[in-house]
């Protein structure tokens, strides 16, 4: 992707004609930033670069607004700084919007939401990395980007750039502000403190201006009649001060190169998109931390890192950040996977407990277990070490499993005493703290994320060299095994998860709840049939609880056959993965090539649900990858790889190595879609898995035949994944 800059500022121009700069012939030109901008996709669309602080589009007036943009039409409310990509729920952000209008004077210039907002034309917006731009009604062009001046050619007269304090896209404005408007011909500036947030809007025009200015409520309008034809807005942003928005300067990314071959012009924006959307979050504001003093770098915007499936009998969580982003980073932005651990520990230092989910300086729900002990073991399994103090790191990870704290629905976990002795959460939990519906559900998966929570801690103590506190968590991360029902029976088997309660009594549970099929909507995300995901640290004992690899596959045949499976949610990543497991990787390759072509594609509705801060593209990346991560560990599933070739940098670039997966009888998977036979490094290769250490830790090729049909590749039981059950712990790196 070659070295891009974060910015915490942002220009906009508000122009008559211009001509869009031609783009290089490079991977950022193959990206679309308006794939999964309908259709419930909420992905960002506006400018920003990996990581940035500044994330601006425009916004519109639509229910359907969580990134900003959305691809339905409908008008424009401003042009505001912060947002999210793929967020689901209500709206957050959107704050400092900019909106150019005509007014015939001051007087006249319709400045409430309702009556302000202007008509897009049509298939206007333009968006690359970096870019946006929008024609509204009544000729104005708007375009959004880092740093750069922009000319025009005709006059404008009786312009107004509307600066709209107060309105976010939820309107949570809390009635305290502070503004400090200073106005020449000159530069001049707005600050303002709202909401919770510090920043200011740094307002520059190119030719000498003259008007006026009113402050009325908390909206600032400034009318700007000039002989020139532009208006140039700077707006900086920052959490910690004013000052400090106006002096908010340019960082750099890690350079990073992959190297592809063999794929469609079609599938490369599909493909550098998704990875694209991969970077945009969380947010890198090192230094701008007004929370405490440290030297430690910060990072914001965690949307989440677990994200529970919550219901009345609390059923599934599903692992977004983790599966998808962080093994990426761990590949092609170690420096910055690094700074995000040292980031999240320190929280830990400065707050008492690691994050589940973190916005905006504050606390999110956890909705689920405390998941950041997997992000931090699949970092640490991946030789991710820079700057890190991992004995501070285990300790952080350990405090999640044996202190409550006060409100454990914020952080932490919650019913720690209750299943030191149950080995489970229990539905009638008593855990203090929290709020009573939490209390009342989510047993079942707070128990399943507990568990592999326990076992993150596991691998971390043992590479640490603790083998007792490892071999304790090793064998607490066995604790799902106790909401094993062999009795519960659906769609004809038998054996399911449900909760119980402190008694030892089955809270019996229709296990197709919350799945496309029965009650969709009552769970906050994600289908039923947790057991084929939640418990990735020992499918093993998965597989031998349903009665072997044949009714494992069978099950698993059922779960796609019978709608159980939700692509639009991320518990339906993993499961297409899952017939490794059993000896079946052809299988596998099936139902991944099923998904993208069924599922995903280069239109504004090109998703099957929200891109959840890059979660979405992150599958896409790795499903073209032809491996998947296992969540917190080192081990990668392999299916089909959608190119021919594929280098990769190595953990140490001053090795000067590379990794490389390339393929012979490459076709596109039109007809050799099936891995028949593998060498790693020249020699024989016949597991449908590897670790990280066997190819990027040090450099290497695997190089995989493929063919028409099946082989026995992958297929024999010494050569199927690691289970904690069945294998040491150090096999997981």
């Amino acid at each position: 992707m070659g070295v891009h800059a974060l910015y915490s500022y942002l220009t906009l121009l508000v122009s008559f004609p211009f001509t869009l700069p031609v783009l290089a012939v490079s991977p950022s030109s193959y990206v679309n930033n308006f794939i999964g901008t309908s259709n419930g996709g909420h992905v960002f669309a506006g400018a920003s670069l990996p990581f940035g602080s500044v994330k601006a589009v425009a916004d519109c007036n639509s229910a359907d607004n969580q990134a900003g943009y959305v691809s339905d039409g409908s008008p424009i409310r401003g042009i505001s700084v912060l947002h999210d990509d793929g967020t689901g729920g209500s709206p957050s952000l959107g704050q400092f919007k900019v909106l150019p209008m005509y007014c015939t004077s001051l007087g006249a210039c319709k400045t409430t939401e309702s009556s302000r907002s202007a008509a897009q034309v049509q298939r206007s917006a333009v968006g690359s990395p970096g870019y946006f731009s929008i024609s509204l009604a009544g000729g104005i062009k708007v375009r959004v980007l880092p740093q750069k001046p922009g000319y025009l050619n005709d006059s404008v007269s009786s312009a107004v750039l509307l600066f709209d304090l107060t309105n976010d896209l939820q309107h949570s404005f809390q009635g305290q502000g502070v503004l400090d408007i200073t106005y020449t011909q000159a530069p001049g500036s707005l600050r303002l403190r709202a909401a919770g947030h510090n920043g200011v809007l740094h307002r520059r025009c190119i030719h000498p201006l003259s008007g006026s200015q009113t402050i009325t409520h908390h909206i600032a309008s400034s009318s700007l009649h000039s002989s020139g034809n532009v208006a140039f807005a700077r707006v900086g942003v920052s959490w910690s001060s004013a000052d400090r928005a106006c002096s908010n300067g340019i960082k750099l990314l890690e350079p990073f190169q992959l190297i592809l071959s063999g794929i469609s012009n079609d599938f490369a924006t599909l493909f550098y998109s998704s990875l694209y959307r991969s970077y945009l979050s969380p947010m890198n504001i090192t230094g701008d931390n007004p929370l405490w003093q440290s030297t430690e770098p910060y990072y914001d915007s965690f949307y989440c890192i677990c994200r529970l499936i919550s219901s009345s009998c609390g059923f599934v969580c599903i692992f977004k950040f983790i599966p998808q982003v962080h093994p990426l980073y761990a590949i092609t932005q170690r420096s910055t996977q690094a700074e995000i651990v040292r980031a999240l520990i320190d929280i830990y230092r400065h707050e008492g407990f690691l994050p589940d989910c973190r916005m905006s300086l504050d606390k999110g729900y956890t909705q689920g277990g405390s998941n950041a002990d997997n992000l931090l073991s699949d970092s640490y399994l991946k030789g991710i070490t820079a700057g890190i103090n991992w004995e501070d790191g285990l300790a952080a990870m350990i405090k999640d499993a044996t202190v409550t704290p006060p409100d454990w629905i914020f952080e932490g976990r919650g019913g720690i005493e209750r299943r030191k002795t149950l080995h489970y959460v229990p539905v009638d939990d008593d855990t203090p703290g929290g709020q009573a519906p939490a209390r009342a559900c989510r047993s079942a998966s707070r128990t399943l994320e507990y568990a592999f929570n326990d076992f993150g801690i596991a691998l971390v103590a043992n590479g640490l060299g603790h083998t007792e506190i490892a071999a304790q968590y090793q064998k607490a991360s066995g604790d799902w095994q106790y909401l094993w029902n062999p009795n519960t029976t659906n769609s004809g088997y038998s054996g399911f998860i449900q909760p119980r309660y402190i008694n030892g009594a089955w809270d019996n549970v229709d296990p197709r709840h919350c799945s496309p099929v029965l009650n969709p909507f009552s769970c906050f995300l994600g289908p039923g049939g947790g057991e084929f995901y939640e418990a990735p640290q020992d499918m093993a004992t998965i597989v031998k609880l349903m009665g072997g690899k044949t009714t494992f596959i069978q099950r698993l045949d059922a779960f796609f056959a019978n709608g159980f499976h939700d692509p639009g949610d991320e518990p339906g990543f993993l499961p297409p993965f899952l017939y490794n497991y059993a000896g079946r990787p052809d299988k596998t390759v099936d139902r991944v090539l099923g998904l993208l072509r069924d599922h995903y594609n280069t239109s504004v509705a090109g998703l099957p649900g929200n891109d959840d801060a890059g979660a979405m593209g992150g599958f896409v990346v790795f499903a073209t990858f032809g491996f998947y991560p296992q969540a917190g560990t080192g081990i990668y599933l392999i299916s089909i790889p959608l190119f021919r070739t594929i280098t990769y940098p190595t953990d140490d670039p001053s090795k000067n190595k590379t990794a490389t997966i390339t393929t012979v009888n490459f076709d596109g998977a039109i007809t050799n879609k099936y891995v028949v036979s593998a060498t790693l490094n020249g020699a024989p290769f016949t597991r449908a898995w590897f670790a990280h250490r066997e190819l990027f830790a040090n450099g290497g090729v695997l190089q995989l035949t493929l063919g028409s049909t099946p082989s026995s590749w992958g297929t024999a039981d010494a050569d199927l994944p690691p289970s904690i059950s069945t294998s040491p712990l150090s096999t997981f790196s």
